[in-house]
């Protein structure tokens, strides 16, 4: 099985919080095979599950600073997630 992961582009590394043009995936018939990362947070995760990726990737999202992951976020992610 071959999946791919997309990513809002940064020259930077790590997490920058840039959200990936989710529209591109409107039209998109299988989405079965993607993880979708980039700009992902607490409070539009559960708005993803419509169009059925295989997965998400978050990081910046779910930080109380920059790279210190918040657990409360986490956990709050995750439940969104499964919703």
């Amino acid at each position: 099985n071959e999946y791919r992961l997309i990513d809002a582009y940064s020259d930077t590394y790590g997490g920058t919080g840039k959200k990936v043009n989710i529209e591109w995936f409107d039209e998109n018939a299988d989405n079965s095979k993607i993880i979708l990362a980039g700009g992902l947070n607490t409070t539009n995760v559960a708005s993803l599950k419509k169009y059925g990726f295989y997965g998400v990737d978050v990081s910046s999202g779910v930080e109380k600073s920059k790279g210190i992951k918040d657990s409360k976020k986490i956990k709050d992610f995750i439940q969104n997630a499964c919703k």
